[in-house]
């Protein structure tokens, strides 16, 4: 899989990645980016190899970033709301694990 680092990015730079909930975002970021990614390989194994980036070694790189370009872009737009979700079930789980050890 091509990877991106997750650090060198404008999203990862407009957190505060020295604080944990900063870290704990960026970290549900990339997770998302990594399904979507997941599943746009899915998606394009449906796809005739001629159709979009035509045929040989070269398109199987093209499709591979593109691929990861494209989850990037939909990871860092939110739509899928995939991270965002993470990040509440963190925060219930958290409320109720300080709410136990308070009782």
């Amino acid at each position: 899989m091509l990877y991106v680092n997750p650090l060198d990015s404008a999203y990862a730079r407009s957190l505060d990645l020295d604080a944990a909930p900063g870290r704990k975002k960026l970290a549900y970021r990339e997770l998302e980016h990594v399904f979507l990614k997941q599943l746009l390989d899915e998606m394009y194994k449906t796809v005739p190899k001629d159709a979009l980036f035509g045929n040989g070694i070269e398109s199987d790189y093209q499709r591979e970033i593109f691929t990861d370009a494209l989850s990037g872009a939909m990871a860092d737009s939110g739509q899928f709301g995939i991270a965002k979700l993470m990040e509440q079930q963190d925060l219930i789980a958290t409320r109720a694990k300080t709410a136990a050890l308070r009782a």
